[in-house]
């Protein structure tokens, strides 16, 4: 899996380095320090892909803890913790699974 993430950032950082020439946005800002050869620490491809997969663990992580946190709150409150699951078996019945449509649905 490592190496698939890997591939698929490495193969974004090279399709802005090339675009980076023609293209003056803002999201190549650690395109162009690589570039600057007077950093004290030099910026590296893997130091970009590193930064990359990090905000992508980070959004991950951040789901999971509120997740985690509603479900203690609801928990703790058993008002609120029927108030979802009476919304939840309004919107869904008794069907069992559901789709992310059904979801949004959900107030």
């Amino acid at each position: 899996m490592h190496h698939k993430v890997d591939a698929v950032v490495e193969d974004v950082i090279n399709e802005h380095t090339k675009n980076l020439a023609t293209n003056n946005s803002d999201d190549a800002l650690l395109l162009r320090l690589m570039k600057d050869r007077n950093l004290q620490f030099p910026i590296t491809n893997d130091n970009i892909k590193d930064v990359i997969v990090d905000m992508f663990g980070a959004v991950t992580d951040t789901t999971s803890i509120t997740i985690t946190l509603a479900m203690a709150e609801m928990m703790k409150n058993p008002s609120i913790l029927a108030k979802a699951q009476a919304e939840v078996r309004e919107a869904f019945g008794d069907n069992v699974t559901f789709d992310k449509i059904d979801v949004e649905e959900l107030k």
